[in-house]
């Protein structure tokens, strides 16, 4: 194996996880290496307790919650190696899986984002991939939710080839993302692994996911809230804005803001359902979205 990888964290109040995760990495991993944590403004004590126990670790205090994108964007700048890898913070390594991913890096140039086949934390499967988001796709999903057909768990892609692979465990050529100009720092939270994917499979490359690795995410049992889905919505009217014409983008999200209203009228959502509509106000230059819990 040749050239150093970057492991990059992002951080926010979540201090043991965040070290539960490096101690997997240090256990794991044998390949040249350097790890970097990005905390956005932690309450916890991440910064001190993440120092004192890894004196190795360089922690990169972001002055803010600046994001989940912006926060990987701000390591990225700091790292020296060839390759990045952008890790979440709720994953634990079971092996290494640094070998599998270089050696499909190299088999082919046109290869841009690779990451591992992701389960949680019984060994089901967990959302590692798969395609990206397009007015077809969403409109179904909608008249799925509409009709109340309740979709099945997450199940690994049947191919190995997908449009993105999961901001959870990310990893590429530090070159291919300054080239792309990475994640896009609009976006502040969800979305943002997918619409870069999307940007690199335009330039070219192709995404997928590769077997070997053993990496577990810690799912959380309890669902989403209300914050999660009001920024989820916003996040992708955003990227669905960005890839369509604008008469285009129009039409679906009207179509799909009719498809959700019942949602508003039956089960009081009225801030998810307007977030398809108004979803400029919940974007990150919204001034009180930097001070949100996430």
């Amino acid at each position: 194996m040749t050239g150093k990888t970057s492991i990059i964290l992002v951080n926010y109040n979540t201090s043991e996880m965040t070290r539960q995760c490096i101690r997997s990495i240090y256990a794991q991993v044998r390949e040249p290496m350097e790890i970097i944590v990005v905390d956005n403004a932690s309450r916890d004590n991440s910064v001190r307790d993440i120092a004192a126990e890894f004196e190795d670790v360089q922690v990169i205090e972001a002055g803010g919650n600046i994001g989940f994108g912006s926060a990987n964007n701000l390591g990225v700048r700091t790292a020296t190696g060839e390759y990045i890898f952008l890790l979440n913070s709720d994953t634990i390594l079971r092996n290494d899986p640094l070998p599998y991913f270089i050696e499909a890096l190299q088999e082919n140039e046109q290869t841009g984002v690779v990451g591992a086949y992701l389960t949680d934390q019984d060994g089901k499967p967990s959302l590692s991939g798969g395609r990206t988001y397009s007015i077809q796709k969403y409109l179904s999903l909608g008249i799925r939710a509409y009709l109340h057909l309740v979709g099945s768990k997450h199940q690994h892609p049947s191919h190995p080839q997908v449009d993105y692979v999961i901001g959870a465990d990310m990893f590429m050529r530090k070159s291919l993302f300054e080239a792309t100009d990475g994640f896009d720092e609009r976006i502040f939270m969800y979305f943002e692994d997918v619409e870069l994917c999307d940007r690199i499979t335009r330039s070219g490359y192709k995404n997928r996911l590769v077997k070997g690795p053993e990496i577990v995410h810690l799912e959380k049992a309890e669902g989403q809230n209300m914050f999660v889905k009001i920024h989820n919505m916003a996040s992708l009217m955003y990227c669905m804005q960005k890839k369509y014409p604008r008469w285009q983008f129009r039409l679906f999200q009207l179509t799909f803001f009719l498809l959700k209203l019942p949602l508003m009228i039956l089960k009081g959502e009225r801030e998810y359902v307007m977030a398809a509509w108004h979803w400029e106000r919940y974007m990150r230059n919204n001034n009180d979205i930097k001070h949100t819990e996430r």
